[in-house]
């Protein structure tokens, strides 16, 4: 997993390296391979997780395809975000070309949040009608357990329902519920991510034996949440350096 993230990372500077230098047709090809290391990684990743037999609510062939179509959906709306952003920034009109654009990075985001939403729904509905205890015990810790908060409230209502609605209503016309719901995605995807690893920990190996608990506990450690606040900063300052030195070569012009 790690040398298909090191390539796709290693294919998107060689890109960058090419814009700025104008070597457009290279871009693409280099953007291209970059794309699909990165399908490798994601589906690589959960791979990862579904060949896990230990961990029942793992386990099976949905995972990949699932981060996969994930990673599609947080690109989408990490585009929209930032593009946004940066219009906001500049202090400069969006034009047509780039709004129609977005947009359509919307009806990938959207296209994205409806099959999630299908593919959440079977996951459940596959644990009560035919799976393993181990299996229901992890569901029932999503839907009235130690993790409702974070499934109902934030990975549900506020990473999927509430933008699907928007984005319904707005008909992706308006870049601010363009904006709003891309944030909402990035911000349910993030406990998308904590509730799969989570719950698939919490229901202990040997459920059943003598005065173990049906869930343990667990709580982000200080550190955990520091490197995770890292990381946001990190994503944000690199936002604004490339913004202010690079912004220049990603602007509108007659080369693609």
């Amino acid at each position: 997993m790690g040398t298909l993230y090191s390539m796709a990372v290693g294919f998107m500077f060689v890109e960058f390296y090419l814009i700025l230098t104008k070597k457009y047709s290279l871009a693409v090809t280099l953007g291209v391979l970059g794309a699909l290391a990165e399908l490798a990684a994601n589906t690589n990743l959960g791979a990862v997780f579904a060949t896990l037999s230990a961990r029942p609510f793992w386990y099976g062939s949905q995972l990949p395809i699932y981060f996969l179509a994930s990673a599609v959906m947080t690109g989408s709306a990490a585009i929209i975000l930032f593009s946004n952003w940066a219009y906001k920034m500049r202090g400069e009109e969006m034009s047509q070309s780039t709004r129609e654009g977005l947009q359509g990075a919307g009806k990938v985001m959207f296209s994205t949040l409806v099959l999630l939403a299908i593919a959440t729904t079977w996951k459940f509905i596959a644990a009560f009608a035919g799976g393993a205890e181990d299996v229901r015990l992890a569901a029932l810790s999503l839907l009235q357990g130690p993790l409702a908060m974070n499934f109902w409230v934030f990975e549900t209502v506020v990473g999927m329902l509430a933008p699907i609605v928007i984005l319904t209503l707005s008909r992706m016309k308006s870049q601010q519920a363009l904006s709003a719901a891309a944030l909402m995605v990035l911000v349910g995807a993030y406990f998308q991510r904590f509730d799969i690893v989570v719950a698939g920990q919490i229901v202990p190996i040997y459920n059943g034996f003598d005065d173990l608990p049906t869930y343990l506990s667990y709580i982000p450690s200080v550190a955990e949440f520091l490197i995770a606040l890292g990381g946001f900063g990190l994503v944000g300052l690199g936002f604004l350096l490339g913004e202010r030195f690079f912004g220049k070569a990603f602007r509108p012009s007659g080369h693609h």
